[in-house]
C-alpha cells in the first residue's frame, strides 16, 4: 500500500506502535521504524522542536510517500484497531485510522 504521512502521521504513528513484534517480524519492523523515524535532514528541514512539556512542534510540513508492505500493513491496523476498542483514539487519529483501516475495508 502507497499512503503519504505527513509529520503528524508520522509522530502519531511511532507512538502507537507496538515496542516489541514476532522474532519473524523484526526485521520488517525494524526498517519500517526506521523508514518512518525523522533523518536529521528532516529534523532540520520541518523544524522539530520538543518542548520541555513534552509536545512536539514543527513547521514545513510536507508529506512523504511510503510504500508498506501487507505484514507491516497488518501490524499497523491491529494496533489502530485495538486502540480504537480500548477508546483510545483522539480525534487527530482520525485521519491515520481512515488511510488505514477504513480504506482497507
Amino acid at each position: 500500500m502507497r499512503v503519504q504521512l505527513g509529520v503528524f502521521d508520522r509522530i502519531l504513528l511511532l507512538n502507537i506502535l507496538p515496542e516489541q513484534v514476532d522474532m519473524s517480524m523484526f526485521g520488517i519492523y525494524h526498517d519500517f521504524l526506521k523508514e518512518l523515524s525523522f533523518s536529521e535532514e528532516e529534523h532540520n528541514k520541518f523544524q522539530i522542536i520538543h518542548s520541555e512539556d513534552g509536545e512536539v512542534k514543527w513547521k514545513n510540513d510536507k508529506p512523504r510517500e511510503f510504500n508498506i508492505g501487507n505484514k507491516m500493513l497488518s501490524v499497523i491496523k491491529g494496533r489502530l484497531e485495538a486502540c480504537q476498542e480500548k477508546e483510545l483514539l483522539s480525534e487527530g487519529h482520525m485521519d491515520l485510522f481512515n488511510k488505514f483501516v477504513k480504506n482497507e475495508k
